[in-house]
């Protein structure tokens, strides 16, 4: 196939039900019977073991390609700096992906700069002096003094992908600088990108512009990064059906797809979609005033600042999906927040999330849901993160994890 669509990650909880069935298969196993090409997200965190993608090979089928995310360490924290140890990362990076290699399943690597990075053509070009000959990378700069036609032309000496995406304030437009494109497809939601699905006359310039692509290229990637709702899967098969590639299957899965909307918005229109997969389907009292007690705890736990801004949030904006004794999920502002006591954990999205996790520490969003809920239950919760805080793992949600 010259033209893979996929989706970034496939392990979402509020994908069961317009996507995956409650039980049943693994989900990799069973996303794989419907794509065959997926972004491994959990890597720009921190390196998998080997043994990791030998178990996401063994599960899907020949043909499937997962396109891996560069370390953060890398793009963000060094920011693409030989002289801050980026050589040895690399290898490192490099060496954990020898069995997606071996197995024939090795997409592009995604690298990803922020969007504070301005371009740095010296450290671009060192970077790229670093890359394997047999691995092809795909660079999504967010900065807009990267795009530059000297830019592209280092870009393709290194037969290195021009990352186009979509998201607010970008246009539909390629840069073909390698013999692949890669595409991506974020969102366009107004507070969280992510939360959105894209209508059939969005994706019709993009159908016409991957059509174009794989003219000029040998392969095209392209991933529905909206994860929200199970809205990736449902656009990336609207995509595949735009470009004629859509098997019997693919359609009437999409089928399914709308259909459950559908049913979804005649039962409760009120009600969120993963309330409805979870059976939370429920009238909520309003959520009372916090208590003096939850922010004296929450302050062990978050700063001052960050309470702040917590204490600004407003009730409508604090979504608690489900809260069953040792499980709690709630949205925020947009972002999910899903608390495991029986297994210790704590995720959630966010950006500031990505620098407090690693302290063990709150964000404003994780604060704003105490605030919102039942005091008797924040406090108890509180009392156990804070008992158990060296325990408990803090992560970020990144949709693919390792439960393959």
């Amino acid at each position: 196939m010259t033209v893979k669509i996929g989706t970034s990650g496939w392990d979402y909880r509020d994908w069961v039900g317009p996507f995956y069935p409650e039980r049943g298969e693994p989900r990799l196993t069973l996303y794989a019977r419907v794509f065959d090409t997926t972004e491994v997200n959990s890597t720009f965190y921190q390196l998998l073991e080997p043994q990791t993608f030998e178990g996401m090979a063994k599960v899907t089928p020949e043909g499937f390609e997962f396109a891996v995310k560069m370390l953060r360490d890398v793009t963000h924290r060094k920011r693409l700096r030989l002289d801050r140890g980026i050589k040895d990362d690399l290898k490192a990076f490099f060496d954990s992906l020898e069995p997606l290699k071996r197995a024939g399943k090795l997409g592009p690597v995604l690298v990803q700069l922020p969007p504070v990075f301005k371009a740095k053509l010296d450290r671009l070009e060192q970077f790229l002096s670093l890359v394997p000959s047999d691995v092809t990378v795909a660079l999504e700069f967010r900065h807009p003094s990267w795009d530059d036609p000297k830019t592209y032309r280092l870009l393709e000496s290194a037969n290195a992908a021009y990352v186009r995406y979509d998201a607010p304030g970008r246009s539909p437009e390629f840069r073909v600088t390698s013999d692949v494109a890669y595409v991506r497809w974020h969102g366009r939601g107004e507070k969280v990108w992510y939360n959105y699905l894209y209508s059939e006359e969005e994706l019709k310039p993009w159908a016409k512009l991957v059509e174009e692509a794989e003219s000029q290229t040998k392969k095209v990637y392209g991933y529905f990064n909206n994860h929200y709702h199970a809205y990736a899967p449902e656009n990336a098969i609207m995509m595949l059906k735009m470009l004629g590639r859509a098997s019997e299957e693919q359609e009437a899965l999409l089928s399914e797809i709308r259909s459950w909307r559908e049913s979804l918005v005649r039962a409760e229109p009120r009600a969120s979609l993963l309330e409805f997969v979870e059976g939370e389907v429920e009238a909520r009292p309003s959520a009372p005033e916090p208590s003096e007690g939850v922010i004296g705890l929450l302050k062990a736990i978050t700063d001052e600042r960050r309470l702040e801004r917590a204490l600004k949030i407003p009730e409508e904006e604090v979504e608690i999906l489900a809260d069953r004794g040792d499980l709690i999920m709630a949205r925020v502002r947009g972002y999910d927040v899903t608390i495991d006591l029986a297994r210790g954990l704590i995720l959630h999205d966010c950006a500031d999330w990505d620098r407090q996790f690693q302290k063990k520490m709150f964000c404003k969003h994780l604060a704003a849901l105490f605030l919102h809920m039942p005091p008797e239950r924040a406090k108890k919760v509180l009392k156990w993160v804070l008992k158990n805080r060296d325990q408990i793992a803090f992560r970020p949600f990144t949709g693919d994890g390792r439960r393959w």
